[in-house]
């Protein structure tokens, strides 16, 4: 199939046909150099452009994912009998062409097209989305809570974790502030559900995934669903070129970090999610590392006295809430004593 370049006679093209056409040429492997040095242009006239082509991205993972739905079978026939009915309107695509793109138009409006705000939820223009809940809710150390949101979703926050609620007329969104949290997402098409964590946007829809913040690193780990990942500008910033889009399933985790590209692991998701119920699982972790997660649950943390005990690896499951236990399991079944200061605090000495 020949595909010339994307034209509209008479007048500009939306920027979410435009979108469609080029993610489209793409994927049948026909695009050019010539022609991919024009795309780029294109993305870089105009911040709408690649919002556009990002959305355009998430609505052909979706066709892909729900190919057999009667909604998108729908879609497609009503596409290819309107191709029939008249003249294609575009130039370069024929018939086909424009059904497929019409398809894949008319899946943001089945499943709820992903509303884009250009600014971080906390910076975002009030002309734009108008603020619906700015509640904020928060653990201290120790402490976990679980909260229904006003969709009927629900998220549980781990120890010393704070969220900011931006429900609004074009989202339901979520910041996550500091720690770690579960989301159990309420099925919603006409609003996507949205986490933003350090520049980062989570994107779901009747899915249960868990975000932890570890200084500037975002760490994603999806139990059920589906969820895409991607980084969003800050302050208003643009970005050139094709969005850098990461689409996650069940078993999988992520560790994202600015600019830095991302590898997507298969994980043990009961492990993950059992800060849950108290636990924390272990699985030939180094215990420097084991300490580090028992002290997030602590005022009184665990001291590693020797640098060298802190490569012993540890396999078990363990309360988050008694490090006295932890550390008296670590004197058990490894080569360390357990002492305790006068001020309380528990230091794991190499044993002599």
């Amino acid at each position: 199939m020949s595909l010339s370049p994307i034209r509209r006679l008479g007048h500009a093209e939306p920027a979410s046909v435009s979108a469609a056409r080029w993610l489209l040429r793409q994927e049948h492997g026909v695009i050019s150099s010539a022609e991919q040095n024009e795309l780029e242009a294109w993305l870089s006239a105009n911040p709408a452009h690649s919002v556009a082509y990002e959305d355009a991205a998430w609505a052909l993972d979706a066709i892909a994912r729900h190919a057999g739905a009667p909604e998108l079978m729908a879609l497609r026939e009503g596409a290819l009998a309107a191709r029939d009915k008249r003249r294609p309107h575009y130039l370069g695509w024929g018939g086909i062409g424009g059904a497929i793109a019409a398809s894949l138009l008319g899946v943001w409006l089945w499943m709820g097209a992903p509303q884009t705000i250009t600014r971080m939820p906390h910076t975002t223009n009030v002309s734009q989305a108008t603020i619906r809940n700015h509640a904020e809710y928060a653990t201290a150390v120790g402490e976990r809570l679980t909260v229904t949101l006003p969709d009927n979703s629900m998220v549980t926050l781990d120890t010393d974790s704070k969220i900011r609620l931006v429900y609004s007329n074009l989202e339901r969104g979520v910041e996550l502030l500091k720690g770690q949290a579960l989301f159990e997402v309420a099925h919603e098409k006409r609003l996507p559900f949205q986490v933003y964590a350090a520049g980062q946007r989570i994107t779901a829809v009747g899915t249960s995934f868990n975000v932890r913040l570890d200084g500037a690193t975002v760490k994603v780990a999806l139990l059920e669903g589906v969820i895409r990942v991607r980084r969003v500008p800050l302050s208003g910033a643009s970005t050139n070129g094709p969005a850098q889009e990461l689409v996650m399933r069940p078993g999988e985790s992520a560790e994202l970090q600015p600019m830095e590209t991302t590898t997507v692991r298969s994980t043990d998701v009961d492990q993950i999610a059992s800060w849950r119920s108290g636990e924390l699982v272990f699985n030939e972790t180094r215990l420097a590392d084991a300490v580090a997660e028992i002290n997030r649950y602590t005022a009184h943390p665990i001291v590693i006295a020797n640098s060298q005990i802190g490569d012993f690896r540890i396999t078990g499951v363990f309360r988050s809430s008694d490090p006295e236990r932890f550390s008296e399991a670590m004197s058990q079944i490894l080569p360390v004593d357990v002492v305790q200061s006068t001020d309380g605090a528990l230091h794991l000495k190499a044993r002599s």
